[in-house]
């Protein structure tokens, strides 16, 4: 019974690790051919956060795969140090996963902020060549267009 239960487990995990692989593969792929329009930056950002999400994805797969492995084929019993070995294997590469993530979590939020500031400082020049452009409207024309006045 033990070894249908991590085939339900693991299985799934797999399959949704070579998706992800695949997607990200996918993604890539359409970047690089649009990326001569991107800034340096941008493509630095979409080259690191590929490799997180590469690496992160394939890990998983790997990580349930050793899983699957181990519960079919080693016994505590039968081999401690193997059984110890594999188990650590598997929870150090969970552990680097979630490093990862993290990593790709952090990165984003910098990536996002940067545009973010990015955008308003645009917008700033713009408002600021509007008001020059135009002039700014006086106390008078102000109160006028709102109806007070």
């Amino acid at each position: 019974m033990p070894h249908l239960s991590i085939l339900i487990v693991a299985a799934p995990v797999i399959l949704i690790s070579l998706a992800y692989v695949v997607g990200h593969v996918v993604s890539w792929r359409r970047f690089r051919q649009r990326a001569n329009d991107e800034p340096t930056y941008e493509q630095r950002f979409r080259r690191n956060q590929f490799r997180r999400r590469l690496q992160a994805s394939a890990l998983l797969g790997v990580a349930a795969v050793a899983m699957m492995v181990g519960t079919l084929t080693v016994s505590s019993d039968d081999q401690p140090k193997l059984f110890l070995g594999l188990w650590t294997g598997v929870l150090l590469t969970v552990m680097w996963v979630l490093l990862l993530a993290g990593a790709d979590m952090i990165a984003t939020r910098r990536h996002a902020n940067r545009i973010r500031r990015e955008v308003m400082a645009e917008h700033r020049q713009l408002h600021d060549e509007i008001r020059r452009t135009y002039g700014t409207p006086s106390d008078e024309q102000a109160t006028s267009r709102n109806g007070h006045g």
